[in-house]
């Protein structure tokens, strides 16, 4: 016996004037909703904007009080490294007359040292 297959089942999928119906019902709905809708959203939209408004600005100077600080910290750490620096510089260990301690001059063609 031979069995017999059932030919494939094809979709009922809409051609180009099908597409081209759905296409202008759609947007004769929302031309026709919109002037509805648009007036609700118009009254709701602008307070919710202007909450975002108000977080985006409390944020920006939250930042920029929070870069301030960093910049400050930054500044203090700079001057306590360079108190630190300019201390070992002077140390009473260091003898006067190394070359570290001299300041070198350029006069003329001789070179001169000048301890400081």
């Amino acid at each position: 016996m031979q069995q017999q297959s059932e030919p494939p089942v094809r979709s009922a999928a809409p051609g180009r004037l099908g597409r081209l119906a759905t296409a202008l019902v759609a947007g004769l709905i929302g031309g026709l909703v919109a002037p509805l809708v648009y007036p609700a959203l118009a009254r709701n939209a602008r307070p919710v904007s202007r909450k975002a408004m108000k977080a985006g600005i409390a944020a920006f100077e939250r930042s920029r009080e929070i870069a301030a600080e960093w910049g400050e910290h930054a500044s203090d750490l700079m001057a306590e490294a360079r108190a630190e620096y300019d201390e070992e510089q002077k140390s009473p260990g260091v003898e006067s007359g190394t070359p570290g301690n001299d300041i070198v001059r350029l006069r003329g063609s001789g070179r001169e040292t000048a301890t400081s």
